[in-house]
């Protein structure tokens, strides 16, 4: 039987499982469309999903909260606290 700190790391493995499974379908969807995410720190930045995998999310065609413009954005899915699909 595992502990209760065994169980907990145990459980949340899981459920990240579960979770990222959903959000590769849902990405893959959104692929070649305009996303807006915020990410840890508090911006937000919208653009065209590029590509993604398991761990990294690769934008174009950029732009932030405050107007700046940039031509790729990469972060990690870790990292992003919630996406619109914007179009």
């Amino acid at each position: 039987m595992l502990d209760n700190g065994k169980q907990y790391v145990y459980k949340a493995e899981v459920k990240k499982k579960i979770m990222n499974k959903l959000m590769l379908e849902k990405l893959q969807e959104y692929v070649g469309h305009t996303i807006s995410v915020l990410v840890e720190g508090g911006e937000v930045f919208t653009g065209k999903l590029k590509l993604f995998d398991d761990d990294i999310l690769v934008f174009e065609d950029i732009i932030d909260s405050r107007g700046n413009k940039g031509i790729e954005l990469m972060v990690t899915a870790n990292n992003v606290l919630w996406m619109i699909l914007e179009d």
